[in-house]
């Protein structure tokens, strides 16, 4: 009988954990960035979502049209000035990842391919190392040529 591989389990979280290990340890800062990138563009999208909501309550509430006009100028301002500050916060964290991509992607990439010699050696495993590497070679833009291995 053949033995079944093992399936290995990866839930999200540790992946999740995996990849902020690797940004902790190769570039503190980007983990920085990220962060405040979500909180910016969380506050964004509660600003867009916000304004019509204040807008209409105002205006049924017979509020003054100079308090109608600060109050909405006023959000206005705020959901601009966060919405810069996003821009911001998303290009610095985009510039950051770029430097660090082929890292994270190696690392990732290394951590999937490992398996054990009994394995690789098998009729099977051969079938999946030439399924995987022209797959690589294909869908990834030379990600198979870091593929070199040949078991003999």
């Amino acid at each position: 009988m053949d033995a079944k591989p093992k399936k290995v389990k990866r839930p999200m979280l540790s992946n999740i954990r995996f990849i902020w290990g690797l940004m902790w340890q190769n570039d503190r800062p980007y983990c920085f960035w990220t962060v405040l990138e979500v909180i910016t563009g969380v506050a964004q999208a509660f600003f867009i979502v916000y304004l019509p909501k204040v807008a209409v309550d105002l205006l049924t509430q017979g509020v003054p049209a100079r308090a109608l006009w600060l109050t909405l100028g006023g959000f206005t301002l705020c959901m601009t000035l966060n919405g810069i500050l996003y821009g911001r916060v998303y290009n610095a964290s985009y510039y950051r990842f770029n430097g660090v991509r082929s890292v994270y992607s190696y690392k990732l990439f290394a951590k999937t391919m490992t398996d054990d010699y009994q394995t690789i050696e098998s009729a099977e495993g051969q079938k999946r190392y030439q399924l995987a590497r022209s797959a690589n070679d294909s869908a990834w833009g030379g990600w198979g040529s870091a593929i070199n291995i040949t078991v003999d």
